[in-house]
């Protein structure tokens, strides 16, 4: 936040002057799902609607709020709920779930040839290959997967890895990426709340 935006200035204006605002964000660290029943509740949303705008009721819950203990708190570290791992797993595009599978069923993707789970090289020929298989096979169950082209996989990959923007070559300088072994890489795909349990 500076100064000198008047469109970041104005924003926090309105935070700090009006008594209600909307935050918007594109990550969501708490989710759940409201229950179906009360969707069309107009009695109960109207009552809490009024409670919300209550003076008394506004002071009341400032008061339990800062009598809260936040011994150990973290705010960077979020609730999983089963909501939120079923939003995450609808807006996967794909890449994940392959991964996921590698880990899983590496018996079902794998060749002679790919060492996408024995932490070798894997050229990104081959990884498209396995990709291409993999995809055709299961598009049909996944909701928000258009496939995707070898140099955006590849580049998912390297994103993952955290090997973005290196340069990797074998012993006859030919393009490759040098993957983890199934444990780490299993590690890596949980670490980054890639991994859907429910898989």
């Amino acid at each position: 936040m500076f100064g000198g935006y008047k469109d970041q200035a104005n924003r926090l204006k309105g935070i700090i002057t009006e008594p209600m605002t909307d935050l918007e964000d594109d990550r969501q660290y708490y989710v759940i799902e409201a229950k179906k029943d009360a969707s069309h509740d107009h009695a109960y949303f109207d009552a809490l609607s009024a409670r919300m705008t209550d003076a008394t009721v506004a002071r009341a819950f400032y008061k339990w709020l800062m009598s809260r203990d936040l011994t150990g708190f973290n705010p960077g570290i979020f609730s999983m709920t089963a909501a939120k791992a079923a939003m995450q797993n609808q807006a996967r595009d794909g890449f994940d779930t392959w991964m996921q599978e590698v880990c899983l069923k590496p018996h079902n993707l794998m060749d002679a040839q790919v060492a996408l789970t024995r932490g070798q090289n894997i050229y990104p020929d081959d990884a498209y290959k396995v990709y291409s298989t993999w995809y055709e096979n299961v598009q049909q169950g996944l909701a928000n997967a258009k496939k995707l082209g070898k140099g955006v996989l590849c580049g998912k990959i390297h994103q993952l890895l955290g090997t973005a923007g290196k340069n990797y070559k074998d012993r006859l300088g030919k393009r490759c990426m040098p993957m983890p072994t199934l444990a780490r890489l299993t590690k890596m795909l949980k670490e980054q709340n890639r991994w859907d349990d429910a898989t």
